[in-house]
């Protein structure tokens, strides 16, 4: 049976639970690459060489509700404050992603045509975030 989304929750030390999470994006890791050339190379093709490796952010999809305009609120404060919380991420199948971090981006606030606002919020981590598979 393939996983679903359905399960899924966010919370901070701090923040506490979030509520109403409509969608997660993990942005996972990437290698920065490094393209070294010299003029004796006779093919003129650069070599890569790996360098930085960055943790990417995860962003979230809120639904901003009665129940949620707290948390948006307080979202805000932590975001003028750059305060850190200690994130985590537990998604359906029990795998975690979980450190500190900082709330990046609050915004986005929308409404579609089904007459529901969602806002975005983004969380940096400081350095990584670890990750524990399920099991």
């Amino acid at each position: 049976m393939p996983a679903t989304g359905y399960g899924a929750s966010l919370a901070g030390v701090a923040l506490g639970t979030f509520p109403n999470v409509k969608d997660i994006q993990i942005g996972g890791l990437e290698v920065e690459m490094k393209e070294v050339a010299c003029v004796t190379d006779a093919n003129k093709i650069p070599t890569k060489l790996p360098n930085k490796v960055r943790e990417g952010d995860i962003v979230l999809t809120m639904v901003y509700d009665a129940e949620g305009q707290a948390l948006y609120g307080q979202l805000r404060q932590y975001a003028k404050g750059h305060t850190k919380d200690n994130f985590t991420l537990r998604d359906s199948t029990a795998s975690v992603h979980a450190g500190l971090g900082y709330v990046a981006k609050v915004g986005e606030l929308t409404i579609d045509t089904d007459n529901e606002e969602v806002y975005k919020v983004t969380l940096t981590p400081e350095k990584e975030w670890d990750f524990s598979p399920a099991g």
